[in-house]
């Protein structure tokens, strides 16, 4: 990833925020595809670990998704 890249600074403003910190092998992957459980991650840790707020209790509406 070099200087010019239209995402560096989003990307590691996400690392200094706590929000992704890549692949774990001193890549990022920027141009990796996004799953929704990883965007979810993104967020929640936004919402929570930034702006120290909590997940609100709801139901559990997904079949494919294991509950917590």
């Amino acid at each position: 990833m070099g200087e010019r890249d239209y995402g560096a600074a989003y990307i590691l403003c996400m690392r200094v925020l706590g929000l992704s910190v890549g692949k774990g092998n001193g890549e990022y992957g920027p141009e990796d595809l996004l799953t929704r459980a990883q965007a979810a991650s993104f967020l929640v840790r936004l919402w929570r670990d930034v702006l120290g707020r909590e997940c609100p209790e709801v139901d559990h509406p997904f079949q494919d998704v294991a509950s917590s």
